[in-house]
């Protein structure tokens, strides 16, 4: 594996932080893939909220198609005005006629792809604590009792 120092443009997420530290980010090279760790964290939320939401992002049209953590935190609190804190998230309604659905899976969902799109790095979960947090729904203890 191949190391290679990249400034932190290269990382999207912590972009704004380049204006004010002219820091470098180690980044790695796998199979000539470039990939930092905050990166995929942050990418592992974008797709989380993507999923739950069911909203597509269209490369053609992202200002309509773009998940970003603003509009995604307010309805969050939008929502959170309307129902008990612990049964807010952001699931698309047509999850709820799901056989297997939980509707405190889909919190512990929100809420952790809400984590790991924060701007900052230090304030997004490391992706062990993410697995472990997984592992926590009630749908994988379901599944794990199956098998």
């Amino acid at each position: 594996m191949a190391e290679k120092e990249h400034s932190r443009f290269d990382c999207m997420p912590m972009a704004w932080l380049s204006l004010f530290k002219k820091k470098t980010i180690q980044d790695r090279v796998m199979d000539g893939v470039f990939w930092c760790v905050e990166r995929d964290v942050y990418a592992y939320g974008v797709i989380v909220i993507s999923m739950l939401k069911m909203k597509v992002v269209d490369k053609d049209h992202t200002a309509d198609t773009i998940i970003d953590l603003p509009p995604v935190k307010a309805e969050y609190e939008r929502e959170k005005r309307r129902r008990r804190a612990d049964e807010c998230s952001l699931a698309c309604p047509s999850f709820f006629l799901e056989q297997g659905y939980h509707h405190r899976d889909a919190h512990v969902v929100t809420v952790l792809g809400m984590q790991c799109m924060e701007k900052g790095p230090k304030l997004r979960p490391k992706m062990n604590k993410v697995f472990k947090r997984l592992q926590t729904l009630r749908i994988v203890r379901d599944k794990k009792r199956c098998l």
